[in-house]
């Protein structure tokens, strides 16, 4: 990789995305970047090269091209996923974004695509939670953009459908996708009172309890559903955290099936997340107390998740 760069790819690649933003080089272009994304220098020249500034410049809508359109989804799809790569644990590659407008492209593209596919809702949520990480600028960024409501009313509309066969067709979510909206929910409420209030009055509680009452694996090995269900515990953690509106919002109920399940066979690392999730649950603020959130968190809730750079 080091000889690719030296040879000048990283400039070339970012060439090639500002003289064509939508072209129909663009999403080979984007995956390119992407791919190479993963390698953490190659990650930092790019960003250098301007990459960060013309990836954005890809996420915004083409003119001649409606956005439903297959070919335009897959260029926006792309761009989303070498966004998310640039953005993983690269704070300079984070604020150059978040400044260039990325925070309000990928929300637009969330709120405005009809019935995105699973990838595409896996790829946005993962870029909601990996330029919102450790800056309060991006997270200021995306709530004004309205990414607490579309994380939520999409994770709503998954969660809401029936359990018959005539609303499978609403199920459509990946086990990503549904991790990635979780985690996106936690990101944005962590370290963020102004987060928390407004993930609750969107309504966050109550889809994320929801979790606990259709998708609960019935038995320890099945662990791509326990994926969703330590992400759920993590997101009540920082939801709940010095927040005594949201600890209202879940209710009485999630409690009780949360102690019910620390009782359940459960593999050990969600065990402890749900036990976390449960005693933030069980707080209770004093009187002129810290209910509106504000201070530095100290949850121990573990690590902030399964963020990986990924093709």
């Amino acid at each position: 990789m080091g000889e690719l760069r030296r040879a000048g790819m990283c400039e070339a690649l970012c060439k090639a995305l500002v003289d064509s933003p939508h072209g129909k080089g663009v999403v080979a272009v984007s995956e390119a970047i992407r791919d190479c994304a993963l390698d953490d220098e190659t990650r930092g020249a790019m960003g250098k090269a301007g990459v960060c500034d013309a990836i954005v410049a890809c996420l915004q809508p083409d003119p001649s091209q409606p956005v439903a359109e297959s070919t335009g989804l897959k260029r926006q799809l792309a761009a989303l996923q070498a966004l998310r790569n640039l953005a993983f644990s690269h704070p300079p590659n984070r604020d150059c974004i978040g400044a260039a407008g990325g925070c309000e492209a990928v929300v637009l593209l969330l709120r405005s695509t009809p019935n995105p596919p699973s990838k595409l809702v896996a790829a946005a949520a993962q870029a909601v939670r990996d330029l919102g990480r450790d800056s309060a600028k991006n997270k200021a960024s995306l709530l004004a953009a309205g990414a607490a409501k579309a994380v939520v009313s999409v994770l709503a509309r998954e969660l809401d459908a029936g359990l018959g066969a005539a609303e499978a067709a609403l199920r459509v979510l990946s086990i990503e996708a549904r991790v990635a909206l979780l985690e996106a929910i936690r990101v944005l409420a962590y370290e963020n009172a102004e987060g928390r209030t407004v993930l609750g009055e969107q309504g966050a509680c109550q889809v994320v309890a929801k979790v606990f009452g259709r998708h609960v694996p019935r038995k320890s090995g099945e662990n791509a559903a326990w994926q969703v269900v330590a992400a759920a515990a993590q997101a009540i953690s920082y939801l709940a955290y010095s927040h005594d509106a949201n600890r209202k919002r879940f209710g009485p109920d999630l409690l009780a099936k949360l102690k019910l399940m620390d009782r359940q066979e459960t593999p050990s690392g969600t065990k402890v997340l749900l036990q976390h999730a449960a005693r933030m649950l069980a707080l209770q603020e004093p009187a002129g107390g810290r209910g509106s959130g504000k201070g530095k968190e100290k949850t121990g809730a573990g690590n902030a998740g399964s963020s990986e750079a990924s093709t």
